[in-house]
């Protein structure tokens, strides 16, 4: 935790030291302005920041990344430039993982090896022969709609937003539709299109209800950059944007909840901690739940009757479950990989409404130390099991332990046993793993009615105030929300500041 400054005046204070949060401190002070973040935990990184169990280093929400490597569509990858921008990308490591992902569905198997569109077309193709050409012609059209939400104006202008369906025309026609819409339109359907659609799991919501324009974006990202782990753990990526915030002059504090937003008249003019302290600020952004940004941080009579509306009628998304244990080496089997998809279902809407019921049956698998032996020691496996669970905490099954673990042997029979479960005894040896429960893990469920154009903007009705993080947009995902942090400090510098500065 940084030492604070004995005054109490900055250009702009964040609430929240989530990747967004940091990105947009650390640009921010990099462009000259005096910057301090403001953390009610007792770390910075939000859902990357990680945990600890026994000693040992767990990823709290993250599984892999894009934007580690070099992409086809935006050259350097954007985590690795922004942290290259705050002079701190030495600090972390991030590793191609390959195979991308392992699913495994009833009586069937599918291993994605390789990088790019080919070895991606590739690994489908030796299941699905017949939807190679078609799968081919929907990566190239994520691809352009990638491209379209790299190039697309943050504020565009009237003659902007008109043009935009001749500019933009992949990126535009992908807003209002699901990831199950685009399939159709390539005639990828049954069990190519389930076999083509586990990374759902990534957005949550189901191919039925998912936005195509976030599901798109993340597609072409994965498959033509790659897919990351950061040696260490996700928190060494963390502590890289923190320590890139304090590089660039910016000053965070930790254990410091905001109790309120102060205003004067229309607009922002600083915040009020829970300690009572008042800091003096003409820009604040929020980087926490925009829900409680507007309610009980401002108070929603300062925001029109429109965006209370909106605000209101938006759906929070899915919580995770997770399951953190630590296994004997040899428990798990040469054909598991970093990233394990188990599904007891082809029809993904069925998984879905079961996961909401409690009854679970899909889970991610993931060990991360098949990628990073650095992690613990040699004669042991980290293993991390997580699916989702409905927003409203009273609907937590309370055998979530039992059903996790029986989902994922079919990645690593032996497990059950190991964590002494049986059917009359869900829960097992508690001492042998952790349980936890995070979220609305994606801030807003990711439906094409709320992400993009129709999700909540960066910028709110009460001047100064801004948002920022997988509340706004772009949409969830740490490429997304590094993303959501460029675009508000470009908002907040004028044109000629942020010129060289935010790349």
């Amino acid at each position: 935790m940084s030492t604070h400054r004995p005054d109490a005046t900055y250009d702009v204070v964040v609430i929240g030291s989530g990747i967004g949060g940091l990105t947009a401190a650390g640009l921010l002070a990099k462009a000259g302005r005096k910057v301090l973040v403001l953390e009610k935990e007792t770390h910075a990184g939000g859902h990357a920041a990680g945990l600890d169990w026994q000693g040992r280093p767990f990823d709290a929400a993250l599984h892999l990344i894009m934007g580690g490597g070099r992409s086809s569509n935006d050259g350097e990858g954007l985590v690795r430039r922004v942290l290259g921008q705050l002079g701190t990308a030495e600090r972390c490591q991030f590793v191609r993982n390959n195979p991308f992902y392992r699913a495994l569905f009833p009586g069937f198997e599918l291993t994605v090896s390789g990088t790019g569109r080919k070895a991606f077309v590739e690994s489908h193709a030796r299941h699905f022969p017949k939807v190679s050409s078609a799968l081919e012609g929907l990566l190239e059209r994520c691809a352009r709609i990638h491209l379209g939400t790299l190039r697309f104006p943050i504020q565009p202008r009237l003659w902007q937003r008109l043009l935009a369906p001749l500019r933009f025309p992949a990126l535009v026609r992908s807003v209002p539709l699901t990831v199950e819409d685009a399939l159709k339109q390539h005639s990828i359907n049954d069990k190519a299109g389930a076999a083509l659609s586990v990374l759902w799991l990534y957005l949550g919501l189901p191919p039925s209800q998912a936005s195509f324009l976030l599901w798109a974006t993340m597609t072409s990202g994965m498959v033509d950059e790659g897919a990351f782990y950061c040696r260490g753990g996700f928190r060494q990526m963390a502590r890289a944007f923190r320590q890139g915030v304090e590089r660039q002059g910016g000053e965070i504090r930790t254990g410091t909840p905001v109790r309120k937003i102060l205003l004067e008249g229309v607009s922002v003019s600083g915040v009020e901690t829970e300690a009572g302290q008042r800091i003096r600020a003409p820009a604040v952004i929020s980087n926490v739940d925009a829900r409680a940004t507007m309610r009980q941080l401002v108070g929603e009579e300062h925001f029109p009757a429109p965006y209370r509306a909106k605000v209101g009628g938006l759906q929070p998304s899915v919580r995770l479950v997770s399951l953190y244990t630590a296994v004997p080496r040899d428990l798990i089997p040469r054909e598991a990989e970093h990233e394990n998809i188990v599904f007891g279902s082809w029809d993904h809407d069925a998984v879905y409404e079961e996961g909401l019921a409690g009854r679970i049956s899909a889970v991610t698998v993931t060990i991360p130390t098949l990628s990073d032996r650095s992690l613990t020691s040699q004669d042991e496996h980290l293993v991390v099991l997580k699916f989702m669970i409905p927003p409203q905490p009273a609907l937590y099954p309370e055998d979530a332990p039992g059903q996790l673990v029986q989902q994922a042997s079919a990645v690593i029979p032996g497990l059950p046993e190991y964590l002494g479960m049986t059917p009359d005894n869900p829960q097992g040896d508690a001492e042998r793993y952790a349980l936890r429960t995070v979220g609305p893990i994606y801030g807003w469920a990711q439906s094409p009615q709320q992400m993009g154009p129709n999700g909540l903007n960066n910028t709110t009705p009460v001047e100064g105030l801004y948002l920022c993080g997988h509340w706004s947009q772009p949409g969830a995902g740490i490429r997304t929300v590094v993303t959501s942090g460029q675009r508000v400090s470009r908002l907040i510098l004028d044109d000629r500041t942020s010129q060289g500065i935010i790349a």
